[in-house]
């Protein structure tokens, strides 16, 4: 896509599109953020244990998987307006789903009624999750102008730990009143009715002239970008590193600190929301830092050395911990393993080749759903054979320990090694 004319691009426009996109943006965190905050009493009800929820949160990354690879195959036949009213629409859909497995729970009873709705619930919020990130890229492209297009972009990355954080307040006190079937329903209710605003606003209603064929080597188009660069592949790996960790953080932290540290669902709920205010500081901070000093990778070196600290750390929790030690640790891991993303991504466009920033970006979402699909998963698998949450959280510090190491290797050595 070339760039929009600068006629086209104001301070007015670029503010709706920054704000409509970290909101629609939001609304696909809550939804990626609902099961972890609900497994703790949807679990119980289900007959289910709670480390489940790693099952939904790798089918939601797993779903997410080939939206980047088909963004222009979709943006050449559906208009901005259309692709952002289906992607609230999945939303609304996946919750509808997951009130309907509240209610086989009580009638049916049966396994593949189970598994069936946990497909579908997992793959449109994966879906919609996957095309709110393009869509979000190419509609703040068109109408954000480029001096701003920084700090609109961290800006908008807020919408992760904003819709987590709504997530971790609202759902339990929602539970204090009514039965998750029904929040879950009221939710579904709010999307569809965020589909239908959308029809009201201004979007696009055409859609891109380019309308690309679907073919196998378009589609590992943006994977070959990434492999074929040693500086790309070494962000790749951190992307599958850095990504697990947050996801399984993000996935079991409240189920963790409910059923294994004591907290009851409301104040877990409330550190979750903490953790997530926090993330929302972190990302535009360490965005402008970043800017600012000019090295983004010793950042994210330093928050991986920071992630290895927080996973050791909330893998010691015990009852016995003050409540206070929680919450400083739990901000913290906020503040830096849902914050790298802004600056992580600004990196990688800085890397692309030229021309490629869109492909590139659209391989870089592969690796982060890989590590979102594997994070959880494992950490699931873990759960089940050990019976504790702890030696997950305590595991995940090889990997990030790896990656820091990696992102701090003086260059001397890694032209040694013939790393970039």
């Amino acid at each position: 896509m070339s760039a929009p004319k600068d006629g086209s691009q104001d301070l007015r426009t670029g503010a709706f599109a920054t704000f409509f996109t970290l909101l629609l943006h939001a609304l696909c965190s809550f939804a990626i953020a609902s099961p972890a905050v609900l497994a703790p009493v949807a679990s119980r009800d289900l007959g289910l244990p709670a480390a489940t929820v790693g099952v939904v949160v790798g089918l939601l990354f797993f779903a997410q998987l080939p939206t980047g690879l088909m963004t222009g195959y979709v943006f050449g036949r559906l208009s901005e307006r259309r692709v952002c009213q289906m992607i609230a629409v999945f939303v609304s859909v996946g919750f509808a789903i997951g009130a309907a497995l509240g209610l086989a729970s009580s009638r049916w009873a049966l396994p593949l009624v189970y598994a069936g709705f946990v497909l579908l619930m997992g793959a449109l919020f994966g879906c919609a999750n996957g095309f709110v990130n393009t869509m979000g890229a190419q509609l703040m492209f068109r109408s954000v102008p480029a001096r701003m297009l920084s700090i609109a972009t961290s800006v908008k990355q807020t919408a992760v730990p904003v819709g987590g954080m709504a997530a971790g307040l609202l759902l339990p006190w929602m539970l204090l009143t009514v039965s998750w079937t029904v929040a879950l329903g009221v939710i579904s209710a709010f999307a569809a009715a965020v589909a239908l605003v959308i029809q009201t606003l201004p979007l696009a209603d055409t859609p891109e002239s380019d309308r690309r064929t679907m073919s196998i080597g378009a589609l590992l188009a943006p994977v070959r970008i990434i492999w074929d660069s040693p500086g790309l592949r070494e962000l790749a790996f951190v992307a599958i590193a850095f990504n697990a960790y947050q996801l399984s953080l993000l996935g079991y932290f409240v189920t963790y600190l409910n059923i294994e540290i004591g907290l009851s669902l409301v104040a877990a709920g409330s550190v979750f929301a903490a953790m997530q205010f926090t993330a929302i500081i972190g990302r535009v901070a360490w965005g402008a830092s970043a800017d600012f000093f000019g090295n983004t990778r010793r950042q994210l070196g330093l928050i991986a050395f920071i992630n290895v600290a927080t996973s050791l750390a909330i893998a010691s929790f015990s009852s016995s911990w003050p409540v206070a030690a929680i919450v400083a640790v739990s901000v913290l891991a906020g503040g830096t393993a849902v914050a790298w993303n802004g600056m992580y991504l600004a990196e990688t466009a800085r890397l692309a080749p030229e021309g490629k920033v869109g492909l590139t970006a659209g391989g870089i979402i592969v690796f982060l759903s890989l590590g979102g699909l594997l994070g959880p998963g494992l950490f699931a698998l873990i759960a089940s054979l050990t019976g504790t949450y702890h030696l997950g959280f305590l595991l995940f510090a090889v990997p990030l320990l790896a990656a820091g190491l990696l992102l701090m290797m003086p260059p001397r050595w890694r032209r040694a090694v013939q790393l970039p």
